[in-house]
């Protein structure tokens, strides 16, 4: 499928305009504000991260429902395309062990 080459600069300047890109800080900060209780670490770079969420709201819960609490902390960041992939690893502290 070709696309109109306007097109092709539209979504190249959505993606890659003056963004600023976000670090692995940015994103912990965000999902512990509105999972307080969790432990959050995060690792990765350039619009693409690992989340390892540890917390006993996710007790009970499926993968999906766990993911789904985990990206409602993000969501505004992956619409804009600042961040751009997320990798959620969630599970209870029980899990850990």
């Amino acid at each position: 499928m070709e696309f109109p080459e306007a097109s092709c600069n539209i979504v190249g300047l959505f993606f890659y305009g003056s963004m600023d890109p976000m670090t692995p800080q940015q994103i912990q900060q965000l999902i512990a504000k509105q999972m307080p209780d969790a432990e959050v670490e995060v690792s990765g770079g350039e619009g693409k991260f690992v989340a390892n969420v540890t917390s006993d709201a996710f007790d009970g819960l499926s993968p999906i429902k766990r993911h789904k609490l985990v990206y409602a902390c993000v969501n505004d960041e992956i619409a804009s395309g600042e961040l751009h992939a997320l990798t959620i690893v969630a599970r209870t502290p029980t899990e850990l062990t």
